[in-house]
């Protein structure tokens, strides 16, 4: 096998040997600063020509004693005795201009070369170019064999987009089915990352090398909406769902269900931890920060987010009920324990009886005492007041009027009252007023049963119909959503759909991949005409929208720029959505405590109070891409 012309080349690191400099031949230069873990190579630093140990074809060229029949040489045999293993070196073109050089978890280097005719397999030493200078200089040398595994980019494995066509999604169920296939697996690497793995809590994820898409470092803060994705997708696992297998076990989808309740465990332990230690949270977490111990972010000391708290909280119910019906009692009944915890104090919590109001945020007066008061977030800075809202605010909302043991027919009378929403009619159709229209408005769709209502189910569809059409009629590449910045550092929020929210999107020349997670639960339970399943690989088409980590976050339009991270919030949508979410396991766990048929009963009444009698209007239907990503080539990972 040759890799003639490729630029890229992924190695790992398989041993470290004290070597002299007699095992160096045929060195080339590094172009480029590259790191090394921690560390940086300087420009001059150099990749040895000789395979060390074995090559792909079995032969042993490490400098060691012949053995086995295989062939052994040195420095020095080459030099002398030797011309054939040069010739045989230089016709196999080892040496290449490498550009990069990164560790990927201390685990394993990544090197990218412009020239390459090596075998998988193959093995190299790296040296820096001092210690070739001088051989007693030992501080110099990188003693680190490097072994070829896979192909390049342009042909790993990761980059499957090309290989389909949003025509082929559309009409052909074989190809459409491999597509989705290839994304589930591809985002199964960064599913096994994504949580530390002593507490089992959720990163929020990874800032990626700008030039090869691979782990920079780790964004170690976490909040718990971001828990509730990571709850859905292993609640999915541990039914048996063969979406959520190939994703959650990537080697051995068989063994997903006890990777699934692993994870659970480890989650549940953790929840446990923090509440021991911070009882006046009530159970509720704040944005955290995990490192060598779990602790709440510097600026959510003392205070609890209701909307995060509001999305969270339903995963950990159905994953109690879950993991019973499953076979993990054990498990089951710390997730009871805890779920009893979160209902015991959620009117003292986020009921201001005085404003007849959800608190948004609350703040702790003392967070180590579980007998502390709780105040409204007023006039403070970063923090909001209260939920009125009917997107994803709403679901704390529910939870409230539906396990607030304390809250009384009056009381629950006046929150519905502070919750508003209204019918808007735009010339796609009929939807609820947004407030930039981001697919991250429809959240709680992934975790409510709405849909079980007739009217929300066509609300829902309609929603994505006027998705899909102001994004075709515009001419955008992707669905617009609140995400982090294509070429920036900035966080992205009005972004979205024109026309139907309380502000206009102002950033909709971007686009971001988990933009199609409502689109993508829509169309979840067939194949063949998924509309989800072209606009994700539309945009999955664009340069930096796939690496080794699996699909991008997101990126202009025109394809000039894109966001070099990798987030749960960028990720689990897409993935949860394409399981059907869990709304129907929320709809059993409500039955279950008896309150299904209350929910509708709130849910109808807002209905009828925003959408009146008068039926709504679809016109068009859902809508193709109009156009694709600008590809620049350059632009795109090595």
């Amino acid at each position: 096998m040759n890799f003639d012309g490729i630029s890229g080349l992924k190695m790992n690191v398989v041993s470290q040997f004290p070597y002299t400099k007699k095992t160096d031949a045929t060195l080339s230069k590094i172009e480029d600063h590259v790191s090394l873990g921690g560390g940086h190579l300087p420009v001059g630093s150099f990749l040895t020509g000789i395979p060390q140990f074995r090559d792909s074809s079995g032969r042993q060229v490490d400098g060691s004693e012949k053995k086995d029949g295989n062939i052994s040489i040195t420095a020095e045999e080459t030099q002398h005795k030797g011309q054939k293993y040069f010739d045989e070196i230089e016709h196999k073109h080892i040496s290449g201009n490498i550009t990069t050089l990164s560790m990927f978890e201390g685990e394993g280097i990544i090197a990218r070369t412009d020239r390459y005719k090596a075998g998988v397999n193959d093995q190299y030493l790296l040296y820096n170019e001092s210690y070739l200078k001088s051989p007693s200089n030992t501080g110099s040398r990188i003693p680190v064999t490097l072994t070829i595994m896979e192909n390049s980019q342009e042909n790993a494995s990761h980059k499957f987009a090309s290989n389909y066509t949003v025509q082929e999604i559309m009409t052909d169920p074989v190809k459409a089915k491999a597509f989705e296939q290839d994304y589930l697996k591809g985002e199964s690497e960064y599913f096994s990352l994504a949580r530390d793995e002593k507490t089992g809590l959720i990163f929020d994820g990874y800032n990626l090398d700008e030039k090869t898409g691979l782990i920079k470092d780790v964004r170690f803060w976490s909040a718990p909406s971001k828990e509730s994705l990571d709850l859905g997708i292993c609640i999915k696992a541990l039914q048996g769902d063969e979406k959520a297998a190939m994703v959650v076990s990537k080697n051995n989808p068989s063994k997903a269900k006890q990777v699934a309740s692993d994870i659970l465990k480890k989650k549940m332990d953790s929840y446990m931890d923090f509440h021991k230690k911070n009882p006046g949270y009530g159970g509720f977490l704040p944005w955290i920060y995990i490192k060598d111990e779990v602790t709440p972010a510097s600026d959510w000391v003392g205070a609890i987010p209701g909307l995060d708290n509001g999305e969270w909280v339903w995963s950990v119910l159905v994953a109690e009920k879950t993991l019973r019906k499953e076979g993990f009692p054990e498990i089951a009944d710390k997730y009871k324990e805890y779920s009893d915890i979160l209902t015991s104090k959620l009117g003292k919590i986020f009921y201001d009886k005085e404003a007849g109001k959800i608190r948004a945020d609350v703040q702790v007066v003392n967070p180590e005492s579980p007998d502390t008061e709780y105040k409204t977030s007023k006039n403070i800075p970063g923090k909001c007041d209260y939920l009125g809202d009917f997107h994803e605010g709403f679901m704390l909302t529910l939870f409230v009027l539906l396990f607030g043991k304390e809250i009384s027919e009056n009381d629950q009378k006046k929150i519905l009252e502070n919750v508003h929403t209204k019918r808007v009619e735009s010339k796609h159709g009929t939807t609820w007023e947004a407030w930039c229209g981001s697919a991250h408005e429809s959240w709680a769709y992934l975790f409510l049963p709405f849909r079980d209502i007739p009217e929300y189910k066509d609300l829902f569809r309609i929603r994505e119909e006027i998705r899909t059409q102001n994004a075709a009629e515009r001419g955008y590449p992707g669905l617009g959503a609140s995400t982090n910045e294509p070429g920036g550092t900035g966080y992205l929020s009005a972004c979205g759909i024109e026309g139907i929210g309380t502000m206009e999107p102002v950033h909709n020349d971007k686009f971001a991949i988990y933009g199609a997670f409502p689109l993508l639960q829509e169309c979840s339970d067939k194949i063949e005409g998924n509309y989800g399943l072209a606009w994700l690989l539309n945009m999955l088409k664009a340069d930096k929208m796939q690496g080794p980590l699996g699909g991008g976050e997101s990126a202009t339009n025109d394809g000039k720029k894109a966001c070099c991270v990798k987030t749960v919030d960028g990720t689990f949508p897409n993935l949860l959505a394409m399981m059907g979410g869990i709304e129907h396991e929320t709809a059993d766990m409500l039955k279950d405590y008896g309150l299904y048929d209350k929910f509708r009963g709130i849910m109808e009444s807002k209905y009828k109070e925003a959408f009146g009698s008068e039926p709504l209007k679809e016109p068009k239907g859902l809508a193709l891409p109009s156009v694709s990503v600008p590809v620049y080539g350059a632009g795109d990972y090595i």
